[in-house]
């Protein structure tokens, strides 16, 4: 099943070599590449192709055509059709029966397995997280590590990127839209008929 609400991006660039010791024993040197995943969520290509195409989107028309993409095929069948767990399957490359995720922002210890970043860590790769699903509590990377708008609290690894997550969830907790809203609660926009 096809989730056409979220795209992927994942992006290879030659870094430098990086020397195998293949099963026979001897060396050999192969090309060590940097991966980028770039997660957008709710997001379709049906949205960004045409902002590529008018210019407006330039970053990603260069992630598009020097890299690969895709939009993911979901394992995951209704009720587990969700943003959490569909990401943790992209994440882990498991289905969520391995994974064990089945709600946002579950204990950390229930889920089963492990997801690139940390695969990279233990590798010794360096790794970025910035705003991952299902990411908190951030760990000690050779890095930096941000945790996703859901997480309990603003700790980030380095502690200096703290700033940036106090941002993140002051301004995705602060915005209501429309459907959130009650009608007797004050709206903090104005009522057109736009909405």
């Amino acid at each position: 099943m096809q989730n056409e609400n979220v795209c992927v991006r994942i992006n290879r660039y030659t870094n430098h070599e990086l020397n195998l010791l293949p099963e026979g024993g001897k060396r050999r040197v192969v090309a060590r590449k940097k991966v980028l995943l770039v997660e957008v969520n709710e997001v379709t290509w049906n949205l960004i192709d045409p902002l590529i195409e008018q210019g407006r989107l330039p970053t990603f028309a260069r992630l598009k055509r020097e890299g690969t993409w895709a939009s993911p095929m979901s394992v995951d069948l209704p009720p587990q059709l969700d943003p959490w767990i569909t990401w943790t399957t992209v994440y882990t490359g498991r289905p969520q029966s391995d994974h064990n995720v089945f709600f946002l922002q579950q204990p950390p210890e229930t889920i089963r397995a492990k997801r690139i970043w940390e695969i990279c860590d233990e590798a010794g790769l360096g790794v970025g997280v910035y705003g991952s699903l299902c990411s908190w509590p951030p760990k000690k990377v050779k890095g930096f590590y941000v945790p996703d708008t859901f997480a309990p609290d603003t700790a980030t690894h380095p502690e200096s990127l703290q700033p940036v997550q106090t941002l993140n969830l002051t301004y995705t907790r602060s915005v209501r839209l429309p459907s959130d809203q009650t009608w007797s609660s004050p709206l903090p926009y104005s009522q057109s008929s736009d909405w």
